[in-house]
């Protein structure tokens, strides 16, 4: 997957991935590609720190809910958009059901499948 994301990032994508998977701790770096967040990479700096912390938790609430609850997963995932400009979600495949209207399968593979949102 990483070497996917590696070989077809463009400028001005923005990756979310589940901030505190382990086995994604080096996919900025090894992709090159921008994330929004992971849990390895924190600022020490407080006010930084604290949005940092904010998107850890917004990331985390899209990841749970969407195991679970697909409306509150794009809803929250709007919201992401909306607020942090993420232009594609790495999702773990056996967790890989996200039904949002504006988002379409780039890559799905046995480990993980990437969503790209699209907007107008």
């Amino acid at each position: 997957m990483m070497d996917y994301v590696r070989a077809t990032s463009q400028p001005g994508e923005l990756y979310m991935i589940t901030p505190n998977e382990a086995e994604l701790n080096d996919f900025r770096l090894y992709t090159g590609a921008p994330i929004l967040i992971n849990w390895k990479s924190h600022p020490y700096k407080d006010t930084d720190l604290l949005e940092w912390y904010q998107r850890v938790e917004i990331a985390q609430a899209f990841y749970d809910a969407e195991k679970s609850d697909q409306e509150a997963a794009c809803q929250l995932l709007e919201e992401i958009e909306r607020e942090y400009g993420v232009t594609h979600v790495v999702v773990n495949r056996k967790d890989a059901a996200l039904d949002c209207p504006f988002v379409s399968t780039t890559y799905d593979q046995a480990r993980f499948t990437i969503f790209a949102i699209e907007r107008p």
